[in-house]
This record gives structure tokens, C-alpha cells and sequence, in this order.
């Protein structure tokens, strides 16, 4: 049996103010950790809230993880904020996302993997724009 490795994040509240808020997304956030704490998930998670998921945080987050991760361990990603598409590709906002260039200030879920290992397990909760 591997480590359990889990990255939750919620944004409700953005840097941007033309991105509306998302109500409830700590909150779900903060929830999820409490589950995931009944099954051993406590050890090793990371929670970013509001303005400590910028992404340059989150990314970096993901890289320690990603260099972490055993082929026997396990990974689990929560988002609770806003995604978008765009070509395609799939998003998610961050805290310092800006709403005049959301596609270089936000997080591609395609390049969110970790390779050569396998991608995390995505738990996503998010509003579409």
C-alpha cells in the first residue's frame, strides 16, 4: 500500500473583481478535506484557499507532489472555483487569474499530470463561465 498524496483547492474570492465570487467553494473545500481525513487522506494534503491558490502556488504544489508519487501511491485533486474551456482545453481559475487573459492566468487540466506516473484522480466542483 503507497502514500496518499491530496492538493484541495478552493477559490471563492478572486484578485479580479470581474470575476464574480463562487459561494460556498472554502467551504466545499474544507468539507472535502474533513472526508477524506476518514480515510487516511490527512498525512499528506495540501489546502490552498482563496488567495494562497495563485498559480504559481498551485503549480509549484502540483510539481512537489508529481515528484513525489510512487507508482503505488495515490492522488487526489479538488477544485472548488471556477473552470472555463477554451479551444478545447479545459481550465481552471486561480485566485490571481485576470479575467482580460484568463487562458495564461489560469490552469490547463490537460497539462495536469504527472508524468511518467499516473495522473492524480480529479474531483472537480466548479462553475462554467
Amino acid at each position: 500500500m503507497g502514500q496518499k498524496y491530496t492538493l484541495i483547492i478552493g477559490v471563492e474570492k478572486y484578485q479580479d473583481k470581474s470575476i464574480p465570487s463562487v459561494p460556498f467553494a472554502e467551504a466545499d473545500a474544507k468539507g472535502f478535506s474533513k472526508a477524506l481525513a476518514l480515510h487516511n487522506f490527512s498525512i499528506n494534503t495540501k489546502m490552498l484557499l482563496n488567495s494562497h491558490a495563485t498559480k504559481t502556488t498551485v503549480e509549484s504544489k502540483l510539481r512537489q507532489i508529481c515528484s513525489l508519487l510512487a507508482p503505488e501511491d495515490e492522488f487526489v485533486f479538488f477544485y472548488a472555483g471556477h473552470g472555463f474551456t477554451e479551444n478545447d482545453h479545459n481550465y481552471i481559475t486561480c485566485f490571481d487569474s485576470q479575467f482580460g487573459d484568463l487562458i495564461k492566468t489560469s490552469i490547463s487540466l490537460q497539462a495536469m499530470t504527472c508524468p511518467p506516473k499516473r495522473s492524480p484522480v480529479l474531483m472537480l466542483d466548479w462553475k462554467l463561465r
